[in-house]
């Protein structure tokens, strides 16, 4: 599909977070209804699937001891995956970044562009985090005009951009894109402290993306 398609996906799966940093905000927030994604993964063929059985499953565990220690392993993809799953990773890692594991709810890509999205709120629920994989990228973001303030960021080795909607003139919400192999993920900050000014959502962003970075795939 072309880039500009699969764009769309990002944009429908962060279309909620969209309108309440515009401020066209109603209690119900999100504006994408929760639902399951699943991860396409390759079939195997009749003669391995009888030999071994299939490496597509999800495995959530650790390979080893080790990785048990410190900073959890990072969610295994099925093999084959044509993007990555952000639904998967560990809660040890969310708690870590300060998000409530419990407020976890799947968006469902409502377009058929294939996005993958989950969101959680912040302990304390003084924020909304959505973290949305596609296939996009960085030049199809900036030919939407959906957004603007792009500036070249990075996270660890990893480099990124951060930027914001263009409708969101009193800065609720803050994005940080970075790429993978399988496409960008994004993160998306949208702060529920609307009574003050007292927050920064590119601030918040860029932390919790921090804090997460050795949870995304290469």
């Amino acid at each position: 599909m072309s880039g500009r398609s699969t764009l769309i996906g990002v944009a429908a799966s962060a279309a909620g977070v969209a309108l309440l940093l515009a401020g066209c905000s109603g209690a119900g927030g999100a504006g994408s209804a929760a639902g399951d994604t699943t991860t396409a993964s390759t079939t195997k063929a009749a003669s391995s699937a009888a030999a071994a059985p299939s490496s597509a499953t999800v495995a959530s565990e650790p390979e080893s001891a080790e990785a048990t220690t410190a900073t959890p392993a990072p969610a295994k993809q099925p093999a084959g995956a044509s993007i990555w799953n952000p639904c998967a990773l560990p809660d040890s890692a969310l708690a870590a970044a300060g998000l409530d594991t419990g407020s976890k709810e799947k968006v469902a890509a409502l377009d058929g562009s294939g996005a993958l999205t989950c969101k959680w709120k912040s302990v304390g629920n003084t924020l909304e985090l959505h973290i949305v994989s596609s296939t996009a990228t960085e030049a199809d973001l900036k030919a939407t005009g959906n957004y603007v303030n792009f500036v070249p960021t990075s996270i660890g080795l990893r480099s990124g951009v951060q930027y914001r909607a263009a409708q969101d003139t009193s800065k609720l919400g803050c994005y940080h894109s970075t790429a993978t192999q399988y496409g960008l993920v994004t993160f998306t900050v949208k702060t529920l402290k609307v009574q003050t000014d007292a927050f920064n959502s590119c601030n918040d962003v860029g932390n919790i993306a921090a804090a997460l970075v050795d949870q995304l795939p290469e």
